[in-house]
C-alpha cells in the first residue's frame, strides 16, 4: 500500500511541476508579446488612434517586465520541482529493487 501512495505522490509532483512550467512559459510568451507590441505602437508614422488603443489595452512596460521576471522565477521553481521529483523517483527505484 505504501508503494502506491508514494508513486501517486511522485506522479502528482511531476505533473504539478510540468503544469507550472507550462503556465510560466505561457506567461513569458504573453509578457514578451506585450513588450513587443509597445514598441510597435511607438513607431513613427503609426496611426494616433491605433497608438491610443494599443496603449489602453496593454499593460505598461514596467508591468510587463515585472511579469516577465515573475514568470522566469515560476519557471525556475517548477524546473526544480521536476528535478527533485526525478531524483526521488531514482531513489525510490533503487530502494525497491
Amino acid at each position: 500500500m505504501a508503494i502506491s501512495v508514494t508513486s501517486n505522490n511522485l506522479n502528482s509532483a511531476m505533473v504539478s511541476g510540468a503544469q507550472g512550467l507550462e503556465r510560466a512559459s505561457s506567461g513569458i510568451t504573453q509578457n514578451s508579446a506585450d513588450i513587443a507590441s509597445q514598441q510597435v505602437a511607438k513607431e513613427p508614422g503609426a496611426d494616433a488612434s491605433l497608438q491610443e488603443q494599443l496603449a489602453s489595452s496593454r499593460p505598461g512596460l514596467t508591468d510587463s517586465l515585472v511579469g516577465l521576471s515573475t514568470n522566469l522565477t515560476y519557471a525556475q521553481a517548477s524546473a526544480e520541482v521536476i528535478e527533485t521529483t526525478d531524483e526521488m523517483i531514482g531513489r525510490f527505484v533503487d530502494e525497491t529493487v
